[in-house]
């Protein structure tokens, strides 16, 4: 099973990211529930509180203007973006 999730790791940041650029702002609440399940279940603990705490912040703020929306998740892809740094 490790070699397994070691294997698709790249695979999943990938995916994530795509999914974030090109999403609306409506889109995201649902996009980065689904995310952060994906990336914690991958060992991408950090980056997937973060998607939590950002899909949190999306439910609670359902007015928030989109750019804060936007800027909020542009700050998620740049975590996301230096995982695959490390």
């Amino acid at each position: 099973m490790e070699e397994f999730v070691r294997q698709r790791r790249a695979d999943v940041l990938s995916r994530a990211i795509g999914s974030l650029e090109n999403s609306s702002p409506g889109e995201l609440q649902a996009i980065t529930h689904r995310i952060a399940g994906a990336l914690s279940l991958y060992s991408f603990a950090e980056e997937g509180n973060q998607a939590r705490a950002f899909s949190g912040w999306l439910a609670e703020n359902q007015l928030a203007d989109d750019s804060e929306i936007t800027r909020r998740r542009d700050e998620l892809l740049r975590l996301l973006k230096d995982a695959f740094i490390v």
